[in-house]
């Protein structure tokens, strides 16, 4: 046999099959899911072919299942919008598919949340998923397919943002409204446009039965009230985007800036409508009107809400939509109103005149109703407005009836604030302060201002001063007061301080509503040196997607070195404290997701920070407070030692984690320990002015999380409230047991350990050498109880040993414990793992074990 040629087939043979296997496509992972851009992306060839599964796959599918094969997309949410759809055709018979929302954006696999579900009905089929989103959030497309698929994501901005969801017009006249605020024309422009430079567009149909002259317009269309919307419309004939023909567009040939487009109809023939912008116009609100040539129109009133007796008149305007042929109508003042009636005569000219409106002329704004000044002191009264007697068939819309108000200039009105809030720097000396009325000038008001201190402590005698007391006068027809105030340089820097100041009256009569300014909050802005406050300190954070801890420190000259820890990882970061007294420095490289640190000395005197951590990439960010402490050798941590820590779990999670803190003498601090799945645990952090433990670290590989946050008692004794231990473990959507949920349990135990002396028993409650186990959970149907004996050398005796075998051994110098266990129905034993509570009136010990999946109790007792 010739061997050389024998191998060069062989050889030959792996190349071919190697050759024939495809390579995973490039979204094979959740970690490089293929990113969307755009309000409507199309993905055509896409390939589930030779995708792998991993195990953190969420559930897919109608009935959802473990996919076989998984690639994956994502894409940040543009908008905040509902009746999001996901189109997802199957070209090669096998496909299900599932659309998730990333709930924890702190973790690099994260934690997602099912929205949607989805099955191939067949080959050759397209499946519609659709789902909500929120602004901002990122959401990622699993799917799972045997071969061929194409993918198109619709986000509607409006209920008919895309051309095959347009809104149909009944009848053949009305107006309708409608906003284009989030509209887009991504992937939805005809192929036929009036002008290339559109934006926002929504679509309508229309259908009329009758044939002639028409007209649609978008006449008193506002993009916010009293703001005219800029609008822009087309008018098409046609089935889809790619045949349309153009029948008429417009800009700017309705009422000021709004669009008219007039054409002939032809019964029965559909026509398409795109209502948008410019691309650099205003969007939102809009009107659109469309009616035969031959319509007279529905008249409405435009009338001020509130007028002043002394301005002379006030101006109303009417309107008319579907303006298409002449028509007249009636406007008339001094009918029936609501509340205190005013004067025809005394304090109004009352008036009944026909407005007369020519084919096309949507407003009259000629008439005008004279104001009377009377010199009396009434109060406010009211007049009504009313329309009636339209001619040529035209109809009366709304409103066609209006109160106006006639604020009267007499009497005795409150003053109030101009503002609510108002920002100073500390040199800038004495500063004013206006109050003002703009109506019941007629009598003099008095005024009370009193101040106090807010949260961040400035305080009157010591940052600021009202000098001329609390007590000021308004004269008659007085409408502006000055209220003086001295702000203090106290030439130390202490960080921005505020106050408050409340307004009131001590006038009979004068009473404050829910329109007037009676608070200002006045913020003092510290321009003095900044004086850093050096020491070390750890923060807790836990909001808005992000938890983790901070550790940094802080130098006499300002530097600042730290490093956070979090689900992403741990990052070091170094800085100097600007003349502000801000940092801000970037988290991990300049390639990966751009996430910083900022801090932020708020206070020297009390050494207080504010640290805020950002996530860049998902637009998130979490602030959180720090106090720097100095412990030396002369002054040391109070609470240094060591301390057992046993977190008493969740339900359907007897125990999560049993570690032993240990505190330096300078107020370092850290956790070691072990989860209840048997992760090792080691967390860091310090302890603040106020003895609370702040310690955190990142697991499983940069996807996970622990922190823990506890105050600690130094004369010993048990701390049961106020433990708060958090864990994420790397999950996605559909968690089973292998991706344990988050653990935000305040549920936990924190007592100071001191090793025993020699031939002494760990702890009190076995002074007599008995105790108990009790085993729960992992297997045991119920509770199980092991008597133990223990010896003065802390040896541990289990009787009966059988049929659990529990094994233990005792750390006298850390207070853990170890052993084994067999549970119900296992065959071979499982490892235990805890700490002793010292100071404890009964449950002394608690730990855990892993029977497979399940997580069990062990709790050692006195007898």
């Amino acid at each position: 046999m010739n061997t050389k040629l024998t191998r060069s087939f062989a050889l030959l043979s792996l190349l071919v099959s190697s050759a024939v296997q495809a390579a995973a496509p490039a979204n094979d992972t959740f970690e490089k899911a293929t990113v969307l851009t755009g309000r409507t992306p199309i993905l055509l060839a896409q390939t589930g072919a030779s995708a792998t599964a991993n195990a953190l796959d969420p559930f897919v599918g109608t009935v959802a299942t473990k996919p076989v094969r998984s690639v994956w997309y994502r894409f940040d949410a543009p908008i905040t919008a509902t009746g999001v759809r996901l189109l997802v055709t199957d070209n090669s018979g096998g496909l299900k598919v599932g659309v998730f929302q990333l709930t924890d954006p702190d973790g690099s696999s994260g934690s997602l949340t099912s929205l949607a579900l989805g099955t191939s009905p067949g080959p050759a089929t397209t499946s519609t998923l659709t789902f909500n989103i929120t602004r901002s959030q990122r959401y990622y497309i699993c799917v799972d397919a045997v071969g061929a698929f194409a993918l198109t994501l619709k986000i509607q901005g409006q209920t008919n943002d895309y051309f095959d969801d347009a809104t149909v017009l009944a009848g053949n006249s009305a107006t309708v409204t409608g906003s284009n605020d989030n509209a887009s024309n991504d992937g939805d422009l005809p192929a036929s446009i009036p002008n290339t430079t559109l934006q926002a567009g929504v679509w309508f149909t229309w259908t009329p039965s009758f044939s002639g002259a028409a007209v649609i317009d978008t006449n008193f269309s506002e993009y916010q009230l009293g703001a005219v919307h800029d609008t822009i419309l087309a008018v098409y004939t046609g089935t889809t985007l790619a045949n349309l023909v153009v029948v008429g567009g417009n800009d700017d040939g309705g009422f000021s800036t709004n669009s008219k487009v007039s054409f002939t109809a032809a019964a029965g023939t559909t026509y398409k409508i795109w209502l948008g912008t410019f691309q650099s116009n205003k969007r939102g609100s809009f009107k659109l009107s469309y009616y035969p040539a031959t319509s007279p129109g529905e008249f409405y009133l435009v009338a001020p809400v509130n007028v002043s007796e002394s301005q002379g008149s006030a101006t109303v305007s009417v309107r008319r939509l579907r303006a298409g042929i002449a028509a007249n109508v009636t406007l008339a003042a001094g009918v029936p109103s609501s509340g205190t009636a005013a004067t025809a005569g005394v304090d109004y000219t009352a008036l009944s005149t026909t407005l007369t409106f020519g084919a096309g002329t949507e407003e009259v704004s000629s008439a005008s109703v004279p104001l009377l000044v009377d010199d009396l002191t009434e109060g406010t009264e009211r007049f009504g407005l009313a329309l009636s007697a339209p001619t040529a068939g035209a109809v009366l819309g709304s409103p066609t009836t209006v109160d106006v108000n006639i604020l009267d200039q007499s009497g005795t009105a409150a003053p109030s604030f101009l503002t609510g809030n108002m920002s100073v720097r500390e040199n800038d000396g004495r500063i004013t302060v206006p109050i003002q009325r703009n109506s019941g000038l007629g009598g003099a008001v008095r005024v009370v201002i009193t101040a106090g201190q807010e949260s961040d402590g400035a305080k009157l005698g010591v940052d600021y001063n009202l000098p001329s007391g609390t007590s000021f006068d308004m004269a008659p027809f007085q409408t502006r007061l000055d209220i003086p105030v001295d702000i203090l340089n106290d030439g130390i820097y202490r960080g921005q301080r505020d106050f408050a100041l409340r307004l009131s009256s001590s006038t009979p009569g004068v009473s404050y509503d829910g329109s007037d300014i009676t608070f200002l909050l006045v913020v003092i802005e510290d321009d003095d040196l900044l004086v850093p406050a050096p020491g070390r300190a750890s923060a807790f954070y836990d909001n808005g997607g992000i938890a983790g801890t901070i550790d940094f420190t802080v130098s006499t000259t300002g530097s600042v070195t730290g490093k956070v820890a979090m689900a992403r990882g741990v990052f070091s970061f170094t800085g100097v404290l600007n003349a502000a007294g801000y940092l801000v420095a970037q988290l991990g490289p300049a390639t990966g997701p751009l996430r910083t640190i900022q801090i932020q000395l708020l206070n020297s005197a009390n050494k207080f920070y504010l640290v805020t951590l950002n996530d860049g990439d998902l637009g998130s960010s979490v602030t959180s407070g720090a106090t720097v402490t100095n412990f030396n050798k002369l002054s040391p941590c109070p609470v240094a030692g060591k301390y057992t820590f046993v977190d008493d779990g969740i339900v359907g999670v007897p125990q999560q984690v049993a570690g032993l803190i240990t505190v330096s003498p300078l107020g370092s601090a850290t956790l070691s320990g072990k989860l209840f799945d048997g992760t090792a645990l080691l967390a860091n952090g310090t302890v603040d002015p106020i003895n609370y433990l702040t310690v955190g670290t990142s697991l499983y590989g940069g996807k996970g999380r622990a922190l823990l946050g506890t105050y600690l008692l130094a004369a010993g004794g048990v701390v049961t409230t106020g433990v708060t231990f958090k864990l994420l473990r790397p999950g996605r959507a559909n968690q089973t047991v292998e991706l344990p949920a988050l653990d935000s349990s305040t549920a936990g135990r924190v007592a100071k350990y001191v090793p025993p002396p020699a031939n002494t028993r760990l702890l009190t409650v076995w002074s007599a050498g008995t105790g108990n186990a009790d085993l729960n959970g992992g297997g045991f149907a119920a509770l199980t109880t092991k008597a133990l004996t223990i010896s003065p050398a802390n040896k541990v005796t289990v009787t009966p040993l059988l049929p659990e075998k529990l094994a233990l051994t005792l750390t006298p110098a850390t207070g853990m414990f170890t052993g084994t266990v067999l549970p119900t129905g296992a065959t071979t034993p499982k490892a235990i793992y805890g700490f002793l509570v010292q100071s404890a009136a009964s449950s002394v010990g608690r730990g855990f074990f892993l029977n497979g999946i399940t997580p069990g109790r062990v709790v050692l007792r006195g007898p």
